[in-house]
C-alpha cells in the first residue's frame, strides 16, 4: 500500500483548514468554491459563461456524468477515480457551436486530469 501524503494548510491566507497534498489546487473546498466564483464573475469570457451556465449544457453534462462516471485518463492508467468534469475533447473554442453538445466529443475527467488537458489544449499539445 502506498504511503499517504501529509495534509498541509489551505493556500488561502489565514485559513486554518488542512488539505491533501497533490490535489492540484492546494485550497480547501470553501476557498476553491470562492475562487471559482470570482473567476467566473470577473475573468471568464461572456460567451463561455453563457454556454456553461445554460440549461442545455447542464443537462448534457449531467447525462454524460451518469453514463461515464469515472475519469477516462485515470482509467487509462489503471486507476478508478470519480470524474467531476466533462471535457470537450479538443480545443472547444475552435469548434462549431452546433457540435458543442455532441456526446462523442465529451470526456469525463477528474479535476486534476481536466486541468492538465485544458492547459495542454491551450498550449497546442496532445495530453
Amino acid at each position: 500500500m502506498a504511503p499517504y501524503l501529509a495534509l498541509r494548510p489551505c493556500r488561502q491566507a489565514g485559513c486554518p483548514n488542512l488539505v491533501k497534498r497533490g490535489d492540484g489546487n492546494g485550497y480547501c473546498p470553501d476557498h476553491v468554491k470562492k475562487r471559482n466564483q470570482n473567476y467566473n464573475k470577473h475573468f471568464r469570457d461572456p460567451r463561455s459563461k453563457q454556454f456553461y451556465g445554460g440549461s442545455r449544457w447542464k443537462s448534457v453534462r449531467k447525462r454524460h456524468l451518469s453514463k461515464f462516471p469515472l475519469c477516462a485518463d485515470c482509467l487509462d492508467k489503471g486507476i478508478s477515480k470519480a470524474g467531476e468534469e466533462v471535457h470537450h475533447n479538443g480545443p472547444y473554442h475552435n469548434f462549431d457551436p452546433s457540435i458543442f453538445y455532441d456526446p462523442s466529443l465529451l470526456l469525463t475527467l477528474c479535476k486534476r486530469c481536466h486541468s492538465k488537458r485544458t492547459a495542454s489544449d491551450f498550449r497546442g499539445n496532445d495530453k
